[in-house]
C-alpha cells in the first residue's frame, strides 16, 4: 500500500476546504431571496425645450424623476413644479445628478417654445418633453402614468393626469413614484431624491427631520 505524506492529506484538506467555500458561496443562504431583475423603462423619441431631440439612452446617464402635465393646468402642474424647483434648490450641487423631467400631455398646445417659457418660470434646468401624441403615450404607459382629454361643452378643454412623479434610477431602470406637491412630506422627498442623486446615507439621514411621515 503507497505511503501517503502528511504534507500531502494537509494540501488535499486544504483543496476540499476551498471547494466548499466556492459552494457555499453560490449558494443560497436559507429564508433569503435574491433581488428580481430591475425593469427598463420604456422607449421613446420627444424633443426638449430646445427642439433637441430625446431619448431613453439621452436620460440613462443619470437617475430622472419624471412628471406629466400640461401648461394650461390650472392648479396641480404649477404647485408640483413650484415644489419640484425648490427641493432642486435644496438639493444644492448635487441637483445636477438628478434629470427633473416634465412631460406634456397636451403636445398640440405645449410646442418646444411655449414650454421652454413655462418651466423657466421655476426652474430652468427642468426638462421639459414634447412630441408625437403616440411617443408620450408609449413613455406614460412605460412607467405607470395616465392621462386623458375632457372636452367641455364651451369648446375648451382639460386634461386628466397623474399627478405622481415617477423615479428612475441611473441605466434607465424603474424605480417607482413619489408624491411631490401640496401636502408632500418634504422629508420622504428629500431622502429619495437624495437616494437618486448618490448622496450617501449619513447626508440624508441628517437633513430629515426625526418623527417625520410620509
Amino acid at each position: 500500500m503507497p505511503r501517503i505524506s502528511c504534507k500531502t492529506v494537509l494540501s488535499l484538506f486544504r483543496s476540499v476546504l476551498a471547494s466548499l467555500a466556492v459552494i457555499g458561496s453560490l449558494a443560497p443562504i436559507p429564508g433569503s431571496a435574491e433581488a428580481p431583475p430591475r425593469a427598463p423603462g420604456p422607449e421613446f423619441a420627444l424633443v426638449d425645450q430646445a427642439n433637441r431631440p430625446i431619448t431613453a439612452r439621452d436620460l440613462a446617464g443619470k437617475a430622472s424623476v419624471v412628471h406629466f402635465g400640461y401648461t394650461k393646468c390650472p392648479a396641480i402642474c404649477p404647485t408640483t413644479l413650484a415644489e419640484v424647483a425648490a427641493r432642486m434648490r435644496d438639493l444644492g450641487p448635487a441637483a445636477s445628478a438628478v434629470n427633473f423631467v416634465f412631460v406634456t400631455v397636451d403636445p398640440a398646445h405645449d410646442t418646444p417654445a411655449v414650454l421652454a417659457e413655462y418651466v423657466a418660470s421655476f426652474d430652468s434646468r427642468i426638462i421639459a418633453l414634447s412630441g408625437p401624441p403616440d411617443q408620450i403615450r408609449a413613455l406614460a404607459s412605460g412607467l405607470g402614468a395616465s392621462f386623458s382629454r375632457n372636452d367641455t361643452a364651451d369648446g375648451d378643454y382639460s386634461m386628466d393626469h397623474s399627478v405622481a412623479a415617477f423615479l428612475v434610477d441611473r441605466g434607465w431602470l424603474k424605480a417607482g413614484s413619489l408624491y411631490m406637491g401640496v401636502e408632500s412630506s418634504e422629508a420622504r422627498v428629500m431622502t429619495e431624491l437624495r437616494r437618486l442623486a448618490g448622496q450617501p446615507d449619513e447626508a440624508r439621514t441628517q437633513s430629515a427631520p426625526s418623527g417625520a411621515s410620509y
